[in-house]
């Protein structure tokens, strides 16, 4: 058998509500399952390790429980939602606790004193999102006013919330109590957090030039152009790039170095690897000549990266200009 259960044996028919806690090794999986053992009537149901990702057996398993709780990743909660979905009148309700449904508006929100009636909207519903505890915070706070006509429901409010890291999961937990991981550490910032910050970084002074050279486009070379009997796009590729090549090259050059910058303030700021953050970590254990290297090693980068720019421009974009 690829099923267990951590009590006698149960089923839907049994007055014994059975759960099955899907994603049960992790933090959340682990304290949901020590609250509910502490239930009697509820038998919680798992899945042999090796058939965790068996849609097969995790689907028989799921037809013989009231409740699948989730306890995965946003794509791995959406794959077990599909294979319920395909079950009928067999499937179980779910409880997500991930945040890939949290505003579904098929899903009722778990949070019962959101509002009056929203505990019953639970009980009866067959799929609910767990609200999380950033949400619930928040929500307990400005709910009320906003029900009270204190405070408008579009009003930017703004809240700074910091919270300890036993929720991050295993990994998280195991840097934090090795010390390996950060004093401070900005959750859920990614690749594309850094992208987002060198776009801002270098994307308006690139449009701004870019802009700047074409408006110097003379208007005598366009009308002849036009009076040769250029199109739209000839006079485009023939007269207004070449025209603006000095003023785009320009922003380049300027961008080259800005970027570079960009992506060590990005990589400090909003991410958990690369030169930027290393050079965060190593400023912060006060290790000088692993700075100066850094340093050193960013500033030979920029000056390769300028120099191919410049040879770009003279022997491939002016030669162009000129054609």
């Amino acid at each position: 058998m690829t099923l267990t259960d951590t009590n006698q044996p149960k089923t839907k028919s049994g007055a014994t509500k059975a759960v099955f806690v899907d994603g049960a090794s992790g933090t959340t999986g682990l304290g949901i399952q020590e609250r509910l053992h502490s239930i009697g009537d509820v038998t919680v149901k798992h899945i042999a390790e090796d058939k965790r990702k068996d849609a097969g057996a995790k689907r028989a398993l799921m037809e013989e429980v009231d409740l699948v709780i989730l306890c995965l990743p946003d794509d791995a909660a959406k794959e077990t939602v599909a294979l319920i979905d395909t079950m009928g009148n067999a499937a179980p309700k779910v409880l997500d606790a991930s945040t890939a449904y949290r505003v579904a508006p098929d899903w009722a929100y778990g949070f019962a004193e959101l509002a009056s009636g929203q505990a019953d909207k639970i009980r009866n519903a067959p799929k609910v999102s767990n609200p999380g505890c950033y949400p619930t915070g928040a929500i307990a706070l400005l709910r009320p006013l906003v029900d009270g006509g204190l405070l408008p429901a579009d009003y930017p409010v703004t809240i700074n919330a910091v919270s300890g890291y036993s929720g991050g999961g295993k990994s998280m937990i195991a840097s934090f109590e090795d010390g390996s991981a950060p004093a401070f550490h900005l959750y859920g910032l990614g690749f594309e957090h850094k992208v987002f910050i060198i776009f801002l970084f270098c994307y308006f002074l690139f449009v701004f030039n870019t802009i700047a050279g074409i408006k110097q486009v003379q208007d005598n070379h366009i009308k002849v152009a036009r009076a040769l009997g250029a199109s739209q796009r000839q006079i485009i590729w023939k007269v207004v790039l070449p025209s603006a090549t000095p003023s785009i090259m320009a922003a380049v050059r300027i961008e080259a170095a800005t970027c570079l910058l960009a992506t060590l303030f990005a990589e400090i700021v909003a991410s958990k690897a690369g030169v930027g953050n290393l050079l965060n970590k190593l400023s912060g254990i006060y290790d000088t000549a692993g700075v100066f290297a850094l340093v050193i090693l960013v500033t030979s980068i920029a000056l390769l990266i300028i120099y191919l720019v410049d040879l770009l421009e003279r022997r491939v974009l002016l030669k162009w200009k000129y054609v």
